[in-house]
């Protein structure tokens, strides 16, 4: 999803097992995701991720943080302004069964009720009654 280059690599880097970039591309204009965690001194990290899957396993990666809020950021070809447009979500929930067969992933609750899942990401019905809630953020004002 992300592509990184030497000349975008920060001059001064900081810490082990990261590197710091000025700058990366994005490979695929597929819908990905901005997820914001805090720590226990509640400093806030933001990641961007490729899609849901991720964002379960940095859910699950207690290290990280607590997950407090996620965007989704929609390219132009599926965006309802014909330009790069962002989703809020209040709610990131888990299949308990997929709808395809495949292994249950995380669907995306946004402000105004809609349901976003699979890969890439797209708008999807789901029944609450095959959800479970994993986290809850206040709805944004739009």
């Amino acid at each position: 999803m992300f592509a990184t280059y030497e000349a975008f690599k920060f001059p001064l880097q900081f810490g082990d097992g990261s590197t710091i970039w000025r700058g990366v591309e994005i490979m695929l204009n597929n819908p990905w995701l901005i997820a914001t965690l805090e720590d226990d001194d509640e400093v806030p990290r933001t990641f961007l991720l490729k899609g849901l899957d991720d964002l379960l396993h940095v859910m699950e990666s207690s290290e990280l943080g607590k997950l407090t809020g996620v965007r989704l950021v929609l390219p132009p070809y599926v965006s309802p302004t014909s330009d790069w447009s962002f989703v809020h979500v209040c709610r990131v929930e888990r299949e308990l069964r997929s709808s395809d067969g495949a292994m249950p992933s995380a669907v995306l609750k946004s402000n105004d009720g809609r349901r976003y899942g699979g890969f890439p990401i797209h708008q999807t019905h789901r029944d609450e009654a095959d959800l479970i809630a994993l986290a809850d953020f206040p709805v944004a004002a739009t």
